[in-house]
């Protein structure tokens, strides 16, 4: 090949790479917005931002030149980023360029966090979202839960998004903290303010409904075998069924508290530790009343499942280990108790127990239900909205 052909080849491939560097950093940095992509759906912003830890009021400006700055992701999932990158607060910066029919209109920002944020769009200041602090003494966390705010846009059609943000928690007490979050950062999405807001009254009233709903239907079971058990208290599987139905109506009830606390951490880990015991407690219970109707006396096996249960709900509460180690610890352990419970129903209908077709039954729906949900998990499917209405 001679010269000429290679030094072509050569300003080829520097064309290339600068398109593909431009094309690179213009999917980084802009983000394209039009009035029809918000409307039936909301934009996700947790994509690359440029970053840079520390805090200086200027980096709100629209004029900063942030061309220096490292890019991370907003949600900075604690697995995915290194262990010195999040020094306790920093800024985040990306560009929003939107059409013309959206300007001089309201949108909707929806943001999650764990942490404490300001927003700034063109170097106004636009939201505040807890209290950022000088030390995590000071600085008060808020998890909006993805409850809408409304932003106001301008004549223009691109805007400067800066984001400053501060979770000194996660730094400060950052093995607890990893216990019990999954992610330091925060994610924000853009909406339609009428749909969003829509949505959100949409969504809360139906999970309060669920949530309700099951609770009192456990709750009321729960008072009505209790005071079976109080009557008749030879019938041990009154108890164990009572228990059953109350640690489920649990489960609901401190899932529901949860979501409408926004800036305490402590008690949020706390109902999390609660969640985690009641489903751990949920399957002794559940093999009690089986083996107090099929069994003359309890088997031996059933004291050490208790020892496993306690052990575990002493693990979730206080968040001892990898929290992936004791999230494997207890899908195994619900996996086996459901196959228990699935073998003591499947032996008394083979020995023609009494009434053992019909608790079989209900069974049978249980281990159905529990299948659904560990298939739900592996495919990552979420269980609230119109699904979660399905199965509940």
């Amino acid at each position: 090949m001679s010269k000429r052909f290679h030094k072509k080849l050569f300003a080829l491939l520097f064309f290339l790479a600068g398109i593909s560097a431009t094309f690179n950093a213009q999917t980084i940095d802009t983000i394209y917005i039009n009035a029809d992509s918000i409307i039936n759906k909301a934009i996700t912003l947790n994509d690359v931002w440029r970053y840079h830890p520390g805090d200086d009021s200027s980096w709100a400006l629209p004029t900063f030149d942030d061309s220096d700055w490292d890019t991370l992701k907003t949600r900075m999932e604690i697995e995915d980023i290194p262990e010195e990158t999040w020094e306790g607060i920093g800024w985040f910066r990306t560009v929003i360029k939107i059409d013309s029919s959206l300007r001089f209109n309201p949108i909707a920002f929806e943001v999650v966090q764990f942490g404490a944020s300001e927003f700034y769009l063109n170097g106004q200041f636009i939201k505040k979202l807890g209290e950022i602090g000088e030390d995590i003494s000071t600085e008060t966390p808020n998890q909006p839960n993805d409850v809408p705010f409304a932003v106001v846009l301008d004549s223009s059609t691109t805007y400067i998004l800066a984001v400053r943000y501060s979770n000194r928690v996660a730094l400060d007490d950052e093995d607890w903290f990893r216990a019990w979050f999954n992610y330091i950062g925060f994610e924000l999405r853009i909406k339609a303010i009428d749909e969003s807001i829509l949505d959100k009254v949409n969504t809360e009233r139906t999970t309060l409904a669920v949530n309700i709903g099951i609770a009192g239907l456990f709750f009321a079971l729960f008072l009505l075998y209790l005071a079976l058990f109080i009557f008749y208290s030879d019938r041990k599987e009154n108890l164990y069924f009572a228990f059953f139905n109350f640690s489920i109506s649990f489960i609901f009830i401190a899932s529901m508290i949860q979501r409408y606390i926004q800036s305490n951490l402590e008690l949020m880990s706390l109902l999390n530790g609660i969640t985690g015991s009641g489903l751990v407690l949920v399957f002794p219970f559940y093999l009690g009343f089986l083996y107090s109707i099929f069994y003359h006396k309890v088997p031996k096996q059933f004291y050490g499942i208790w020892v496993v249960a306690i052990l575990l709900v002493v693990v979730i509460t206080l968040s001892l280990g990898e929290e992936s180690i004791s999230d494997y610890l207890l899908l195994g352990f619900i996996f086996l108790l459901t196959l228990e419970g699935l073998r003591v129903i499947i032996v008394a209908i083979k020995n023609n127990k009494p009434n053992s077709n019909i608790i079989g039954a209900g069974v049978i729906v249980f281990v159905l239900f529990i299948v659904l949900l560990f298939i739900f998990g592996i495919f990552g499917i979420s269980i609230s909205g119109p699904v979660g209405l399905v199965i509940f």
